[in-house]
């Protein structure tokens, strides 16, 4: 691209006039390709603008490879549980396992390295969806939680895969579907400026990290014993405060709750004198 005055897009319908006042009450429109000067070329019928030569055309198409479903996503993760000390990696240690496996939801749910093709059968069954996704770009999220028993041994300690697709269907997205993103380069020869302007069409992909662990601790077991006897006997106490003194029976029920046994054991023991 080569910075110019330039005339606007055939296909931006603003940027056609009859005179240079069409043009002048267009000059702040933002799907403008450039500043435009203002000036209106009757000859052609466009306005002009000054901006990189050619305009930038959103209607072509890429044209994407059925290849690229065979490209694969190698994910290398740590976690690290600080309260035990534990650092964990989603690597198998055998070099030889990583030289042959791929990724399955069945048969290999450990292997980190993931089929392309594989993604997008598992986060969008629709064929067509898929063909728009590889033209288009999307956008798809990768969770890995991991869930540890440290009583057991560390081999059981491994990342679950889970995914799915973040970006709405195509055929529910009027605009600004798929995923894209710019990127230019700049130069100078003899004076004159020029550039490479590259919309880049692909997936996305979008981690999220999360996980618990849990070893048996026995002095955690008796405290939180303890708590819950004493949150027992509290609740006790509270119920018989509420009772005895706060609700409106409380006159008639305290009699009840305790009983003067001294009175009792003093007419037992004169009974027991009468009889003799």
């Amino acid at each position: 691209m080569i910075f110019l005055i330039i005339l606007e897009s055939f296909r931006a319908r603003q940027g056609m006039c009859v005179n240079d006042s069409q043009c002048q009450l267009k000059m702040s429109l933002p799907s403008n390709n450039g500043k435009w000067t203002g000036r209106c070329l009757k000859e052609i019928g466009r306005c002009e603008l000054e901006g990189w030569c050619p305009v930038p055309d959103e209607y072509i198409t890429p044209t994407p490879s059925r290849d690229a479903l065979n490209f694969s996503l190698f994910i290398k993760n740590f976690i690290e549980f600080k309260r035990f000390n534990l650092i964990k990696t989603n690597i198998a240690t055998n070099s030889s396992y990583l030289k042959v496996c791929n990724y399955d939801p069945i048969k290999d749910k450990t292997c980190p390295i993931f089929r392309l093709g594989t993604l997008l059968d598992m986060v969008e069954p629709d064929l067509h969806e898929q063909m728009n996704m590889l033209t288009y770009g999307g956008v798809i999220l990768i969770n890995i939680h991991w869930t540890c028993n440290l009583d057991r041994s560390l081999d059981q300690c491994i990342p679950h895969y889970s995914f799915r697709r973040l970006d709405p269907p195509f055929k529910q997205a009027k605009y600004l579907f798929g995923y894209n993103f710019r990127f230019a380069s700049h130069w100078k020869h003899e004076n004159r400026s020029f550039r490479t302007l590259t919309k880049a069409y692909g997936i996305r992909f979008i981690f999220s990290v999360s996980g618990n662990a849990a070893r048996f601790n026995l002095i955690v077991l008796i405290f939180n014993i303890g708590l819950l006897i004493g949150a027992i006997c509290l609740i006790t106490f509270i119920f018989d405060i509420i009772g005895l003194h706060i609700y409106c029976h409380s006159a008639v029920d305290r009699p009840q709750k305790s009983q003067d046994v001294v009175e009792e054991s003093k007419r037992n023991n004169e009974q027991v004198q009468l009889t003799e």
